[in-house]
């Protein structure tokens, strides 16, 4: 059984532009994700609408707010930039308007800022690694022009129902803080009596 052979032990980031994941505008929205750098903060709806969204967050360890005003529009983005957000503020007549909110973190120069998030810690899971299970120069055929891995390591995953792994995730051994990138995500379906699973193909970071 797969249960069986999962003897390591990974958390699983991913990183994303949204301070939240898309929903209907609310009064107050609790934010966690917070960007690498300093961001300004673009709010987009999925329809023209009229209303203020109040961003409040922290520059240089103080607190600051600013807001976003909708006019039968649907784009809007702060002036000031952000080390971090707290929350999201609607006002009533845009709560009102059914809108529901994107909103993405941006560069002061426009360009995209991300931030990385736990998808799930500590899960069981089993590794396997080209031509044993320990990282050594052995384990890896390298060009004589340089280091270049061309097998690339393996992650067998037992399927569930409260995530999915996806490609660009970050992938990190429990055991030895050995760093992946997800190059790929197969899943496995068996016939009953058999447990599912994900083959996730992967590169060291």
């Amino acid at each position: 059984m797969m249960m069986s052979v999962l003897r390591n032990r990974v958390d699983i980031t991913r990183q994303t532009q949204l301070l939240f994941d898309v929903q209907a505008a609310a009064s107050s929205i609790s934010v966690t994700r917070n960007p690498s750098n300093s961001s300004v903060v673009q709010v987009k709806l999925n329809q023209a609408s009229t209303g203020v969204l109040t961003v409040n967050g922290t520059k240089n360890l103080s607190g600051i707010t600013d807001t976003i005003s909708f006019s039968s529009s649907s784009l809007g983005i702060t002036v000031k930039d952000f080390d971090t957000v707290t929350s999201i503020a609607c006002d009533a007549t845009l709560v009102s308007s059914g809108s529901t909110i994107e909103v993405k973190y941006f560069g002061k120069g426009g360009g995209s800022a991300s931030s990385e998030y736990a998808v799930v810690s500590g899960w069981p899971c089993f590794i396997n690694r080209p031509l044993g299970n320990s990282i050594s120069t052995q384990d890896y055929r390298v060009d004589s022009f340089g280091s270049f891995q061309t097998e690339k390591p393996l992650i067998f995953m037992a399927y569930d129902e409260s995530f999915t792994p996806a490609v660009s995730d970050f992938i990190v051994d429990a055991d030895t803080n050995e760093k992946y990138f997800v190059l790929g995500v197969q899943y496995i379906q068996y016939s009953v009596g058999y447990e599912n699973y994900w083959r996730i193909i992967m590169e060291m970071r």
